[in-house]
C-alpha cells in the first residue's frame, strides 16, 4: 500500500525515487486485538472471582443453604458466563475500531487521526514536538466496594498502561457518528477548557492533543509518519 511512499530499489548509479507528499496517504491501525485482549487477563479474573462470589452468595440464600459444592459450582458458572460475556463483547468492539474506523491520514495540509468516537485534525504547523506516555484510554474507575474496587481499580489500571510515543501539539477534535459514549468523555475530560462543546459534536480546540503513530507503524519514525514529519518538519530532527 505504500510502496510509493518509500524508498526502492534502483539501479546502479540512478538517483533514489522521493515519496509523493503532495496526495493524502491513508494509514490502518495495525493494534492486535488478540494482545490489547491480554492486557485485560487481570481485570477478567478478578471479574470471575468477584462475580462468581456474588453467584455463590445469591445461590445460598435462594435455595436456603443447598450445601458447598452446589453453591461454588453455580458460582464457578456465574463467574464464567459474565467474563465470557464481557471478553465476546470486548472482541467485537475491538474489530470493529481497530478494523475499520481506527486511521491515519496523512496530507500536505498535518495529520488527521480518527478511531470512531473523536476526529484530530492537526496542521503540521501546530504540532510542537513528541512524548512519552501512555497510550490507552483511561476510563473511570469502578465504585464496586473496597475490596472488590480496589481489585477491580488495580486491574484496570494495569491494562490500560501502554507507554508509546506521541506526536503533541495544537488540534481541533470533533465527535464522530459512531461515538461511544464512556470514552467520549474521558475525551472530553483531556481535551481543555473548551470540554464540554466535544459531545455536543463541536469543533473543539485543544493545545496539547496526542497522536500515537505506533498505532499505525511499527517504527514510524523510520516509515511513512516519519518521512512526512521531516518533510513538513525537519526543524523537529524526526
Amino acid at each position: 500500500m505504500y510502496d510509493d511512499l518509500r524508498m526502492t530499489s534502483q539501479p546502479w548509479g540512478s538517483a533514489p525515487v522521493q515519496p509523493d507528499f503532495s496526495g493524502t496517504v491513508e494509514l490502518p491501525c495495525i493494534i492486535d486485538v488478540g494482545e490489547t485482549l491480554k492486557r485485560f487477563i487481570p481485570m477478567f479474573i478478578v471479574s470471575f472471582l468477584f462475580f462468581g462470589l456474588v453467584g455463590t452468595f445469591v445461590v445460598a440464600m435462594a435455595f436456603h443453604d443447598p450445601g458447598p459444592v452446589v453453591s461454588y459450582s453455580c458460582g464457578v458458572v456465574v463467574g464464567a458466563l459474565v467474563v465470557t460475556a464481557m471478553s465476546f463483547s470486548m472482541k467485537k468492539r475491538l474489530t470493529v475500531t481497530y478494523g475499520t474506523r481506527q486511521r491515519l491520514w496523512l496530507s500536505p495540509q498535518g495529520l488527521h487521526r480518527t478511531d470512531g468516537t473523536v476526529a484530530t485534525w492537526m496542521p503540521w504547523s501546530g504540532v510542537q514536538g513528541f512524548v512519552t506516555m501512555n497510550s490507552a484510554i483511561q476510563t473511570s474507575r469502578t465504585t464496586t466496594g473496597s475490596a472488590a474496587g480496589l481489585g477491580t481499580n488495580t486491574a484496570l489500571n494495569a491494562a490500560q498502561k501502554v507507554i508509546a510515543e506521541g506526536i503533541v501539539g495544537s488540534a481541533t477534535l470533533q465527535k464522530q457518528p459512531t461515538a461511544v459514549r464512556h470514552q467520549l468523555a474521558v475525551h472530553a475530560r483531556h481535551s481543555g477548557p473548551h470540554h464540554c462543546g466535544l459531545p455536543r459534536g463541536d469543533a473543539v480546540p485543544s493545545d496539547r492533543a496526542l497522536i500515537f503513530p505506533g498505532e499505525f507503524e511499527q517504527n514510524w519514525r523510520a516509515g511513512t509518519v516519519g518521512a512526512w514529519m521531516r518533510h513538513y518538519r525537519p526543524d523537529l530532527g524526526v
